[in-house]
């Protein structure tokens, strides 16, 4: 009878440590595909921030060509300007001298 009962608990204790095993199976393989999942994201942020650092340096770069682009428009704009006040210049003295 004592035999039969230690057989018992022995079955209990062996059922109670299989599932043990399996509980702690499952937590590992969760743990790892966390785990997998956490890398994974990771290394998509340093991707993306990598591609952010790289388009911030694209916008320098295109805002400095852009400045000057903006001072030769400016030149440009300046320098037509003073043409045009010449050429007015020039009609004006070609008209008066040419009444005269």
């Amino acid at each position: 009878m004592e035999t039969d009962a230690i057989g018992v608990e022995k079955k209990h204790l062996y059922t109670a440590w299989s599932a043990a095993l399996v509980g702690m199976r499952r937590r590992d393989e969760a743990h790892a595909a966390m785990s997998e999942a956490l890398r994974e994201q990771q290394q998509r942020l340093r991707t993306l921030e990598a591609e952010m650092d790289g388009i911030r340096r694209l916008i320098q770069k295109e805002q400095l060509e852009n400045e000057k682009l903006m001072v030769a428009l400016s030149r440009a704009e300046g320098e037509l300007a003073s043409v045009r006040r010449m050429l007015a210049t020039c009609q004006v003295r070609d008209g008066t001298w040419k009444r005269n």
